[in-house]
């Protein structure tokens, strides 16, 4: 046997409870806004240092960098707005914006605060919440626990009429058979 089977739970191992017997609780309403606000006060922040040295590197790039550099601004400022359409769509249905409602909501969109990070969007996350707290009603609510989910719809397979006038409906083979002139 281990030392580590040998060891109560109350040795140092990590898993004691907390001094005093009291659990994690968590943080109140008023805490939990503040710390967001502090998160969005951060990111802003960062957000601001990064176009600042962006723009320090603008200044002292060669003109090789430069073209370069412009090259990729344009290639990458032809495919963002297809980008942000699709991660939009992604992140609204995730989010249970309604199907039939995400082209509205991507419309809604303010395109000028969401900008390309490396690999990721940034900006989007925002916007996104902004628009579930402005327009719930385009949200679906999550069913209770109690109704149980839609069994999902079984495709119909060949369901479609055989056409009057034409005979008896063929098999795939014969309509192969018949368009090649062999068989029938």
């Amino acid at each position: 046997m281990s030392d580590n089977e040998n060891q109560n739970p109350g040795d140092g191992t990590g898993t004691e409870p907390p001094a005093g017997g009291d659990s994690w609780t968590p943080p109140t309403r008023e805490e939990w806004d503040k710390h967001q606000a502090d998160l969005r006060k951060a990111n802003a922040e960062a957000a601001n240092r990064k176009r600042q040295l962006a723009e320090q590197a603008k200044q002292n790039e060669t003109d090789a960098e430069k073209t370069s550099r412009e090259a990729a601004e344009a290639a990458r400022s032809g495919f963002l707005p297809f980008l942000v359409k699709a991660e939009a769509k992604a992140a609204f249905l995730a989010e249970g914006a309604d199907a039939g409602k995400v082209a509205k909501l991507t419309r809604l969109l303010d395109m000028a605060k969401i900008e390309m990070d490396g690999d990721e969007l940034t900006g989007l996350d925002e916007q996104v919440a902004e628009l579930k707290a402005d327009f719930p009603e385009l949200f679906k609510t999550k069913p209770d626990g109690d109704t149980p989910p839609a069994p999902p719809r079984v495709p119909r397979v060949n369901t479609a009429p055989a056409r009057p006038g034409n005979g008896p409906a063929l098999s795939p083979g014969e309509n192969i058979a018949r368009a090649l002139g062999i068989g029938r």
